[in-house]
């Protein structure tokens, strides 16, 4: 299975120190042998899925066609609900599947740390 980033996951990644890294990008990899764990849930009213990292953090992902690709769309806090306001302002017809995505094959540290992207809040499903 490829796996896809989208910019605003791996913006997010950068933005976390080497221990967080790590259990992100760990959860993430074991989403390409098992894309629905236990502990995920499907997204009320979105063709996506969740899973929560180390009590921390939410990612959220869909499996594309036949298990070929699993695209992590988002990376973010779970205490504030950051990941449901990023996804609102991102779930637009055409933008996810077509731009702003990346093929990872290694994960760089290279935008500035404390990137924080802000959108519109949305309901939790």
């Amino acid at each position: 299975m490829k796996l896809l980033l989208s910019k605003a996951a791996r913006d997010f990644l950068e933005t976390l120190r080497p221990k967080q890294f790590r259990q992100v990008v760990t959860t993430i990899f074991r989403l390409l042998s098992e894309p629905y764990p236990h502990d995920s849930k499907q997204l009320k009213g979105y063709p996506y899925h969740r899973v929560d990292i180390g009590g921390e953090y939410r990612a959220v992902y869909e499996v594309e066609g036949e298990g070929d690709a699993l695209q992590v769309l988002l990376v973010g806090k779970r205490n504030d609900d950051e990941v449901y306001r990023l996804l609102n302002r991102v779930n637009h017809p055409g933008l996810i599947p077509l731009r702003g995505r990346t093929e990872a094959g290694a994960c760089g540290r290279s935008l500035p740390k404390g990137r924080e992207p802000g959108a519109p809040s949305v309901d939790q499903p």
